[in-house]
């Protein structure tokens, strides 16, 4: 079988890698330095350092399950770390319909569809830190954002607006309350986990939107 090869943005060959990071390098995301590649499977972050031989995987979470899944990762710009989302799915009730004319001709079809009713509970959002091995006898580290200010964010799949400052030294917050009466801009501390409000509005209008400025990550 062919290697994939992997480059750096500059166009140099970092690693001769086994077919089947073909694959993961079409599902995951290297970090921006090349040296390693995350990707999400079987509801857990694995982390592989691309230098590494073999199939073992350099990082696995290990504590995702179908109700407790890692649902999305970013890189720091400069590799110094991840975050990642790790999502506690709540039960919702069905909404059953018929599609009377389904695609290609064939009889009506009964559907369902995850139906959130008011006062349903939303997922639950957990936000961790990743920190790569300072050296070969260490492993990642992580810790778990404190997340008082951001609890019971509105949305229904477990996404949330949150990005790295151009340093990679903090996170960024865009959060809206479930009562859609709160809107926060949030700094976290990439290194202690420590969130701060930046700013806030007390009532959130439809009409109201912040936009990130590439140069500076700020709203």
């Amino acid at each position: 079988d062919l290697c994939s090869t992997c480059w750096s943005s500059s166009g140099a060959v970092l690693a001769e890698l086994p077919p089947i990071f073909g694959r993961r390098l079409r599902q995951g995301a290297l970090s921006p330095n090349g040296k390693w590649l995350a990707w999400i499977e079987e509801h857990n972050l694995h982390i592989q350092s691309l230098r590494a031989n073999g199939e073992a995987d350099t990082f696995c979470t290990g504590d995702g399950t179908s109700g407790f899944t890692y649902q999305s990762f970013q890189w720091s710009p400069n590799s110094t770390g991840l975050f990642a989302i790790q999502v506690v799915t709540k039960r919702s009730q069905k909404l059953y319909f018929i599609e009377s004319s389904p695609e290609g001709g064939c009889m009506p079809k009964l559907c369902e569809h995850d139906y959130l009713r008011p006062g349903d509970d939303l997922p639950e959002l957990h936000v961790l830190l990743f920190r790569p091995p300072e050296d070969d006898s260490s492993d990642w580290t992580w810790l778990e954002t404190n997340a008082d200010l951001f609890c019971e964010p509105f949305t229904e799949s477990g996404a949330i607006d949150i990005r790295w400052s151009n340093t990679g030294d903090r996170l960024y917050v865009d959060y809206i309350a479930r009562s859609r009466k709160l809107h926060r801009l949030l700094a976290i501390d990439a290194r202690s986990g420590a969130a701060k409000i930046l700013f806030e509005e007390d009532c959130c209008k439809p009409e109201s939107k912040w936009q990130f400025i590439d140069r500076t990550c700020d709203k």
